[in-house]
Formats: structure tokens, C-alpha cells, sequence
């Protein structure tokens, strides 16, 4: 069979309320804004027009199908098949990173990044009432790396429940190698914080080094990862995002999956609610029963709440 062929020399003219190109004066190019500038997969067209043509779009249920597709587009492009049961639906990566802060900790809370840092990280997490720590990177000989002394030290802080992470990197432009990835996973696991690992930049890889996604690292320290993974940024998918509600972010969780949904059939995402986490700690320290709350069956770190609620 012969390969297809696409077609990366003639660029769609971008018109009405562009971000990217609008305002711009002659001459300028927009370098600041991730989004690719090809036309869209005629695969994807296609698509989308049998699906307009149906002329309703309430809500759906996300098929059985997705998943599978997603595990086999990680394990095809990055060597690294998640299972199906790990992974839930979401409307983005930042919406995602959102609601995982809400439900995870607390107004007050310190969740740490790296500096320097994609600036929605930021807005996430104080628009949420969390307080922002940075362990910054090291910048010597054109390279950034990490403080791995100041990584530990703020980690170890009783008040940082969470850490962001970015790989590939955004703004430096850096695919962490696996044993970075480990490292800092392990880190996180020791320090019992939770690592939500923003992927979504991992498709553009174009060394021969690919990206180690986090729901890859050892199992002790997989109950401390959330990565998260979306097609928006290379295929032009963005977009289409603004349409009939079609994003496309997924959230692997490994040890959190029944955390983030309801488990009976997997095509609908319920997340819990804020009235639940209560009970969520009382079960994590054994005040209640952690194999049943209020219908569904909450999998969580054994000692997740343990040492972040002793105050």
C-alpha cells in the first residue's frame, strides 16, 4: 500500500478572529502562539463533515473506540501503550490541570513549578486560591537543568500537595530524558506529591530522542502521576476545538483513574465533586471505609491524605 501523501505547501489564509494572525502589521509573524499553520488531515475533514451533516450536537457518551485509539497513537508514536481502564476524557489540558487542582487540594495549598514556565500554570493555579513555589531551572552553557537539591527541598515542604510538569518543556523547548522523568517522579512519589505531567507538546518531537511520558515511570511511583495528552498542537486540531465542542485532551492516571469517573462503563466522565472530598480524606486515613463512597469506588494512593492533611 502506498503511503499517503500530504500536503505542507500551501498554508489556509486565516481569517476572522484569529489570535495568532489578526492585528498583525506587515511583515510580522506570530512566533508566540503554539498552533500549526498546515491545512487540517482531509481524514480529519471527512470526518467532521459526516458529523455535521447529522445537524445536532448535544452530549455524547466518549465510545469505548476513543480510548483504544489513544492507547494505540502512544504506543505507535512514543513506544509506550497506557491501558484503556487509565484514561478519561477531558475538554483540554488546562481545563484539566484546573479541575485536578480543585479536587486534590485545598484554597492555600503551594503547588510547584519551574521557572521559567508556560504562564497559564500560573493562572491555574492562583485563579484557584493555590499559592505558586518554584524550584527554578538551572541555566549554564545554553542549557537548562534541574535544581535537583532545591527540587527535593521544596517537595519535602509539608505544604506543597502538587507539582506541574512540562514535557516536552515549554518555553525552553526541551524533551526530558527518561531518567529526568523517573527521577522526578520518584521525587514526587518519596514526598507523596501528586506530578500532573502536560504532555501536549509531545507529538513534536523531531530529534531521534522521543519524550518518556509519565504514566510510564515505576509502579511505586504511579500512583503519584497524572499525564496529560492531546492532538491539538500538531495536527492543526485546535481549531477545531472551538466546534461542536470537540476537544480531545486525555487524562492518564494510572493509580487516580476511578478518582476522576464514574467506573461503570467508562464512556462518561462524572467528575466528583467538591462535597466529596471530605469523605475521600476521612477514607485515605481510615476514618472511613475506602472501597465504597457514595456508589462508586474511589481508587486512590493508599497515603495520599496522610501526610498532606497533618497540620
Amino acid at each position: 500500500m502506498a503511503e499517503k501523501q500530504y500536503d505542507f505547501t500551501h498554508v489556509p489564509k486565516r481569517q476572522g478572529n484569529s489570535i495568532k494572525w489578526g492585528g498583525l502589521k506587515e511583515k510580522e509573524l506570530p512566533m508566540w502562539i503554539a498552533e500549526m499553520d498546515f491545512k487540517i488531515a482531509p481524514e480529519i475533514m471527512t470526518s467532521m463533515e459526516e458529523k455535521l451533516k447529522v445537524a445536532a450536537f448535544g452530549y455524547e457518551s466518549v465510545p469505548a473506540e476513543y480510548y483504544k485509539a489513544v492507547a494505540d497513537w502512544e504506543e505507535i508514536e512514543h513506544r509506550a501503550r497506557p491501558k484503556e481502564d487509565w484514561c478519561v476524557f477531558a475538554s483540554g489540558v488546562v481545563p484539566a490541570i484546573s479541575a485536578v487542582v480543585r479536587q486534590f487540594t485545598s484554597p492555600g495549598d503551594q503547588i510547584l513549578v519551574q521557572e521559567p514556565v508556560y504562564n497559564m500554570f500560573y493562572s491555574v493555579i492562583e485563579g484557584n486560591g493555590r499559592r505558586v513555589i518554584s524550584s527554578d531551572l538551572i541555566y549554564e552553557n545554553s542549557k537548562y537543568s534541574v535544581n535537583w537539591a532545591d527540587l527535593e527541598e521544596k517537595l519535602a515542604t509539608l505544604s506543597v500537595r502538587m507539582m506541574v510538569f512540562c514535557n516536552p518543556y515549554n518555553p525552553i523547548g526541551y524533551a526530558w530524558s527518561e531518567e529526568e522523568v523517573k527521577r522526578i517522579a520518584k521525587l514526587c512519589a518519596k514526598h507523596q506529591v501528586l506530578l500532573i505531567s502536560d504532555e501536549i507538546h509531545g507529538d513534536l518531537v523531531l530529534t531521534d530522542e522521543d519524550i518518556t511520558p509519565a504514566f510510564t515511570v515505576d509502579w511505586d511511583a504511579k500512583n503519584w502521576v497524572v499525564s496529560l495528552i492531546s492532538p491539538s498542537k500538531p495536527s492543526t486540531w485546535r481549531r477545531c476545538t472551538r466546534l461542536a465542542r470537540l476537544s480531545l485532551t486525555r487524562i492518564c492516571a494510572p493509580g487516580l483513574r476511578r478518582a476522576f469517573s464514574w467506573p461503570a462503563s467508562g464512556s462518561q466522565t462524572c467528575w466528583l465533586s467538591r462535597q466529596l472530598l471530605p469523605l475521600m480524606k476521612k477514607a485515605m486515613t481510615g476514618s472511613v471505609s475506602s472501597s465504597k463512597c457514595c456508589g462508586t469506588t474511589l481508587l486512590m494512593p493508599g497515603n495520599f491524605w496522610q501526610k498532606k492533611c497533618r497540620k
